[in-house]
């Protein structure tokens, strides 16, 4: 129990349903007589997902919470969301935004909860904000370069939420080429950014930053290229071509028209295009034995068919739509999502770019090509290989990426959100999941260790020892007391 006592706890969300259940399983797998599972912790109820049955083999579980009470979590901050999704521009402002959130005393505070955001090494912006509201607040202008900070409120007892990270690229304009049958509402969208300052036209295939691939048609062999069908299916060899040239191994081919769907699980792309509604798209093939290494879907449609792919290698990143950008195949190019979706394919359709997809504590690290390690918050460094990236992330703060000496790359860590409620499972609902199997639930020590292997070791015997003990002892002594009076008597009648 003092190991137990000595453990610390990570920024990390638990699932002590998965755990449950591996543990069945590897229990299933011994041939030992009597089984049974302990669960050491302060079973969270954000820790038990969902509400069906646990299946653990009608195991006994014995639950061993000790902790004292969850102290209350008076406020906490949302991830925070910089520039929109986008990365901030050098030499312009930009916002950053977060929700506010607070319980009990800090609720009622009419003054609302500080905000406070450091960047760069010192504090940036101080606001307030009331509770289930978001604050904004405008910070720069910064030079092109990497980006750290924070986001925080006053600290309370559970001040996991009371700071959040966040970690972008500071981007000059790119420069942006088109290349193929360019579309009318793709040009105009460039149009609109290039009058803005928020993009440039590139004057040479060389000089572009990214470039457009209409139809496949001008795919560079390197760096950041976005590949968009075109109506026309007859084109479809000549990208898939394309696609082939640079290494992507996904493809296009025609579908039978699917009717009308909507971009429905979007985490990789900017929240404007949650609700995109889709006629027209080609079917987005992956590769044999695709990996991470492959690509990673972006946006899916409500029937579950991939819409937006993207990734990585050492050409540089790729990204390819499964639909043309005219307004007969979907309502992107005519909605207010598009421009901002031009400007994040051309800010390099990082998930990270405006800090709005930082990873959850616990998640692995991704890393890129040639990355050699990554330094934790605590300064501590991981060796990694460049494909499998860190495994583990436990704790919240910022992540730097090596290869040798250099710092390739930063992420931002914060922990999940459902840690922001610390309430305890309800012990009956908990045993109704676990149901045939008998639940257990004690906080005491000297209980719980009276309680261990209840089914290997059957009653308990010690009453009955001591009991034994005791019934031999008066035996004695009556055996003694009774030799003791015969000796007597034998003694007497010598005498006489």
């Amino acid at each position: 129990l003092a190991r137990i006592d000595s453990t610390t706890v990570s920024a990390a969300a638990g699932d002590l349903a998965a755990a449950l259940r591996r543990a069945a399983s590897l229990l299933a797998q011994t041939d030992l007589e009597h089984r049974e599972i302990h669960l050491i912790s302060d079973a969270q109820r954000s820790a038990f997902p969902g509400d069906g049955p646990l299946a653990v083999d009608a195991l006994p579980v014995l639950l061993f919470d000790g902790r004292p009470a969850a102290p209350p979590n008076l406020r906490a901050l949302g991830w925070p969301l910089v520039g929109g999704g986008l990365p901030p521009l050098a030499a312009q402002r930009t916002d950053v935004v977060v929700d506010v959130r607070a319980w009990g005393e800090a609720a009622a505070d009419t003054a609302g909860s500080p905000v406070r955001v450091f960047a760069g090494g010192r504090i940036r912006a101080v606001g307030a904000a009331r509770p289930g509201t978001q604050a904004v607040l405008g910070v720069g202008p910064f030079p092109a370069g990497p980006l750290t900070g924070w986001v925080e409120t006053d600290a309370d007892a559970l001040a996991v939420d009371d700071r959040r990270y966040f970690a972008l690229e500071v981007r000059p304009p790119p420069a942006v080429r088109i290349t193929g049958p360019a579309p009318l509402f793709l040009q105009e969208a460039v149009d609109v950014l290039v009058d803005a300052g928020r993009m440039r036209r590139a004057e040479g295939a060389a000089a572009a930053d990214v470039v457009f691939a209409v139809a496949g048609r001008g795919a560079p062999a390197t760096g950041a290229v976005i590949f968009v069908p075109a109506r026309d299916p007859a084109l479809l060899p000549a990208l898939n071509g394309a696609l082939q040239r640079r290494g992507v191994g996904w493809r296009l081919e025609a579908a039978a028209s699917a009717g009308a769907r909507t971009v429905s699980d979007a985490p990789g792309l900017p929240p404007s295009l949650a609700d995109v509604r889709v006629v027209e798209a080609y079917r987005l093939v992956a590769p044999a034995g695709a990996g991470p290494e492959s690509g990673r879907v972006l946006a899916r449609l409500d029937d579950g068919s991939p819409w937006v792919v993207a990734g990585l290698d050492e050409a540089g990143p790729w990204m390819l739509l499964a639909s043309p950008l005219d307004a007969g195949s979907s309502n992107l190019p005519v909605s207010a999502a598009m421009i901002p979706f031009v400007e994040w394919a051309a800010a390099g359709f990082r998930s990270d770019a405006g800090g709005a997809a930082s990873l959850a504590a616990g998640e692995p690290l991704p890393t890129p090509p040639g990355a050699t390690a990554v330094r934790d918050p605590a300064g501590t460094v991981h060796a990694v290989d460049g494909t499998l990236g860190l495994v583990g992330t436990r704790e919240a703060g910022i992540y730097e990426v090596l290869q040798g000496d250099r710092v390739v790359a930063v992420r931002a860590v914060n922990a999940p959100e459902q840690e922001s409620d610390p309430a305890p499972v309800d012990a009956e609902r908990l045993a109704a999941r676990l149901a045939p199997a008998p639940l257990s639930v004690t906080a005491d020590s000297a209980r719980w260790a009276r309680t261990v292997f209840v089914a290997r070791r059957g009653r308990e015997v010690w009453r009955v020892l001591v009991a034994l003990a005791l019934v031999l002892l008066v035996a004695e002594s009556l055996l003694a007391a009774a030799g003791r009076e015969a000796r007597g008597r034998d003694g007497d009648t010598a005498d006489a």
